[in-house]
């Protein structure tokens, strides 16, 4: 049986990497230290959601592997730059937990590419601001959104 983690409460301030999210309205940061890949496994189990966002930018050969496995899940896809391509899919807890889908994103956020998960995001609601190239934060229909500090060393709640 698997221990519950520790989830702490930040500041805004204490928050090393505002690189891939505009927070403008939210209730509350927590954080938890990733200490493996099973620490991200577990908390996203136990989190409480039906759906999830991913929001995902990375180098085109990884875009083209990850596609496939989301295709028919996929919302939005562009090309930012010829290194870097954006890609949104809204997947089911069951499909966020198979095919090794939670083991690329962990891989993604430890060498810094960007990865953004809004769990129950409202429907229709685009998060992502082409102008900024983050993520827009206002958590005003209960969703959470989790993203990573660099190398994937802690992970962020906002609620």
């Amino acid at each position: 049986m698997s221990r519950p983690l520790h989830l702490q409460k930040e500041s805004l301030r204490a928050i090393g990497n505002l690189d891939v999210i505009n927070p403008l309205k939210y209730n509350s940061i927590y954080s938890c230290d990733l200490v493996s890949k099973d620490t991200f496994f577990q908390l996203m189990n136990d989190l409480e959601f039906e759906t999830v966002l991913i929001e995902v930018m990375a180098s085109p050969s990884f875009i083209e592997g990850w596609k496939k496995k989301v295709e028919k899940k996929m919302i939005h896809m562009n090309t930012i730059s010829k290194k870097l391509i954006h890609i949104e899919c809204g997947l089911t807890k069951e499909e966020l937990m198979a095919d090794h889908l939670l083991d690329e994103l962990y891989f993604l956020a430890s060498i810094n590419d960007f990865v953004v998960i809004i769990a129950n995001p409202f429907n229709n609601k685009s998060y992502m601001n082409p102008n900024t190239q983050k993520v827009d934060v206002t958590t005003e229909n209960n969703e959470k959104i989790i993203w990573f500090e660099y190398d994937a060393a802690d992970l962020y709640i906002i609620a």
